[in-house]
């Protein structure tokens, strides 16, 4: 009986400190790794790298040993190599930007994501808000 309470002692203050996102009213919480809901109605962005940027700037940090390494990004699926498109996204066209680690990367892009991947979601036509 008494490990049963020291297991939920130890499982209450891990999920206490887990990272989510700001959220407006009635939505539910949003990880780090993600910008969705209200994070993509900043006043101050115009554009997908705006809302980088201001909100999550540590999407885009160079990483590995050399710290040279930068994410990988791709809007809808299409991968480029120059951040600078990011800024000719719509905020009002984004449906969701979210950062995967290079182990996620690696599994659902394949290999050749050391420093992970920014994906960009659109909202197309006929779904938008």
């Amino acid at each position: 009986m008494s490990h049963r309470f020291l297991l939920l002692g130890l499982l209450i203050p891990i999920a206490a400190c887990a990272p989510t996102g700001s959220r407006g009213p009635g939505e539910a919480p949003v990880p780090r790794r993600v910008l969705a809901g209200s994070d993509l109605q900043h006043p101050h962005a115009t554009n997908a790298l705006d809302l980088i940027r201001m909100q999550r700037p540590q999407f885009l940090l160079a990483r590995g040993p050399a710290g040279t390494d930068r994410p990988i990004l791709y809007i809808d699926e299409i991968r480029t190599d120059d951040v600078y498109a990011l800024a000719s996204v719509p905020k009002e066209l984004v449906a969701e930007i979210r950062y995967l680690t290079p182990l996620d990367a690696h599994f659902k892009l394949g290999p050749g994501h050391p420093a992970g991947a920014v994906l960009v979601t659109l909202i197309h036509a006929g779904a938008r808000r």
